[in-house]
């Protein structure tokens, strides 16, 4: 029954679900929703528990010099992160859940159908005690029948999974689970959506065993003939505090229904003092008390609003994407155009800008705190680091390729790079999560190309080689730093060090302006160092070994004439070697060698009577 929904599918799971994950900015943090929400029972030491129902501000940073880590293969919808690092995804096309490994391996995959007919557009979230919460729809559930009660088969499913793969419980719905995600309140109650942008669909609570204790259907609330009526929950809900909820544009306070509003593609973000914010599909960005009344609405483009004749055109650049708020209450958004913006609230409300229809215009000349960029096509969400770098994606309509862009405070380029979508989710180690060409993929900090190394023995007093230009080389010996130096432009270094004995392993390595290190180098000491000359008894024409001390370990080799003895010297570096009896004057030459074949000088003994 859902079949003619399948290209706007496609488009909504570029949109919606590839969300995904950074920790330069320490240990121990806690994740943090925001003021304005109810604070769910998400896990609270997860850097990305939920891709929704939050501000989208993250305890953790990014990477300043991008570079791809690993690529997994794995294409699905957005992306959660547990405390241990564990990635989250619904396979969007295979009907599965899979579990990563911070190295981008698989830890288990868990199915939830075939990747025929039953899709993942939902967004894992992760509960307090770890449990995966995550939606699915069966394109042709009466076909299929993977998701089933009895003989009765029904097109959506909520499952609950355990941080080990198994499966806990699921509950099952009259309408697809498509885009909506689960939210969380405080007591670990559930929120989805059912339905899709055409297809109606409901508002559901389930408790933390999976049974449904509230729902709203609007068919049952609304006259059939009204929008309303056939409303489908294919964003995800916003739970606020003082017990509202914001659920597709709909308000409710303590579970009853106030008012409606305007709502898409896009779900929506509370500011701390309970201002909600979303986006719609006529090109405007929203505000809105927790009760619905709305406090302002500003259009991004003047050139798509005017008022002729007494009515108001109001049609495009769409905006499907959900607003992130920075800490000092910026908002971020863009829209399907390539416009992307950062609004500064206060001044929205408190400037005297030009206005129609009951709007503001934004206006680059007239906003001082706020302003606009373009990216390369349809704006995803956006996400904000810890040291307020914005992350998002976009893609060119045209062409369908996409490109993830990080971008200043003050909306200048950081970086960009080619080929990765939908939503960012920001992990530790400075590492964004994002799907690529090859699937889910890690992008993380470029570190120094790991220091080359001159050989260096005992007898040297400097350390040289080549890293990158500019670079500050550390030279290391255990716990200790023994030097340190900065490369030139071409990236040479020199480094002037104590001599070091023989064998000692020494640690380079090198770091760039930002303080990202390289992966060390090691380097151990060489012995250029040739032992002293053997201490030899003396030697007569009786004699048939000759006997002396030498560097232990040492080959000490003995020369007479054109015959030639061999021998060892032990631990205490005594040796015995032994030889023909020899003529009295003749003499004997004899040298040590240690390990690494340095030879002493020669010593001279003459054979006596």
């Amino acid at each position: 029954m859902f079949r003619r929904f399948i290209f706007y599918g496609f488009i909504l799971f570029l949109l919606m679900s590839h969300s995904i994950p950074i920790y330069a900015a320490g240990e121990g943090l806690i994740f943090e929703q925001g003021k304005g929400y109810e604070q769910g029972a998400y896990q609270s030491e997860a850097p990305h528990p939920t891709t929704y129902n939050w501000s989208r501000q993250s305890k953790y940073e990014g990477p300043s010099v991008p570079q791809v880590k690993w690529s997994s293969g794995k294409l699905g919808s957005g992306i959660a992160i547990d405390k241990d690092g564990i990635i989250y995804m619904g396979g969007y096309a295979d009907g599965s859940v899979h579990a990563l490994y911070p190295n981008g391996k698989t830890k288990w995959v868990y199915s939830l159908g075939n990747g025929e007919d039953v899709e993942i557009g939902s967004t894992p979230t992760i509960g307090s005690d770890g449990t995966i919460y995550i939606g699915a729809f069966s394109w042709d559930p009466e076909s299929d029948k993977k998701f089933c009660e009895g003989s009765k088969c029904f097109p959506g499913v909520l499952a609950a999974i355990s941080p080990d793969g198994k499966e806990k419980w699921r509950t099952l719905f009259e309408d697809a689970v498509a885009g909506s995600s689960p939210s969380l309140d405080k007591e670990g109650n559930i929120y989805i959506g059912t339905g899709l942008y055409n297809s109606p669909g409901d508002l559901y609570k389930l408790d933390p065993n999976g049974k449904i204790i509230w729902s709203f259907k609007p068919r049952d609330v609304f006259p059939e003939g009204k929008a309303l009526h056939d409303i489908g929950f294919y964003t995800t809900p916003t739970l606020i505090k003082g017990g509202y909820i914001w659920a597709q544009g709909l308000f409710f306070k303590n579970h009853e229904f106030i008012k409606a509003s305007t709502a898409e593609f896009g779900s929506a973000a509370v500011a701390d003092d309970g201002t909600i914010f979303n986006a719609t599909y006529v090109g405007s960005v929203i505000a809105q008390a927790p009760n619905g009344d709305s406090k302002w609405e500003l259009t991004l483009d003047e050139s798509y609003l005017s008022a002729e004749d007494n009515w108001c055109a109001r049609f495009g650049p769409r905006i499907s994407a959900t607003p992130a708020i920075a800490d000092n209450g910026t908002i971020y958004i863009g829209g399907e155009d390539g416009k992307f913006v950062a609004i500064n609230p206060e001044e929205v409300r408190s400037m005297g800008m030009v206005s129609q229809c009951d709007q503001h215009i934004f206006h680059s000349n007239t906003f001082m705190k706020s302003w606009s960029t373009n990216t390369d096509g349809w704006n995803q969400s956006a996400i904000i680091d810890a040291n307020g770098i914005i992350y998002i994606t976009a893609i060119n309509m045209e062409t369908y390729i996409s490109t993830l862009y990080a971008f200043n405070k003050n909306g200048s380029l950081k970086w960009k790079m080619k080929g990765y979508s939908g939503d960012v989710a920001i992990g530790k180690d400075q590492t964004l999560y994002v799907y690529g060409p090859d699937g889910l993929t890690a992008i993380g900090q470029k570190l120094p190309k790991t220091p080359r190394i001159n050989p260096i023995s005992d007898k040297s007093n400097e350390i040289t080689g080549l890293t990158e230009p500019n670079a500050t080389v550390h030279v290391r010996r255990g716990k200790d730093t023994i030097g340190y130096g900065i490369a030139n432009q071409d990236g040479k270094f020199s480094i002037i060090i104590e001599k070091q004995k023989a064998g000692t392993v020494l640690v380079i390595t090198a770091a760039d302006d930002e303080g990202n290190e390289s992966k060390p180098a090691g380097v151990t000491v060489q012995d250029k160092t040739a032992p002293a000359s053997p201490i030899v008894n003396p030697v007569t024409e009786r004699h048939t070994a000759v006997k002396g001390k030498a560097e232990p370990g040492a080959s000490v080799v003995i020369k007479a004439g054109k015959k030639v003895y061999k021998g060892t010297s032990n631990k205490s570096g005594n040796f015995t070697i032994k030889i023909a009896k020899q003529k009295a004057g003749t003499v004997l030459l004899i040298t040590a060698a240690d390990q690494a074949k340095n030879t002493s000088k020669v010593k001279k003994i003459t054979v006596s009577h």
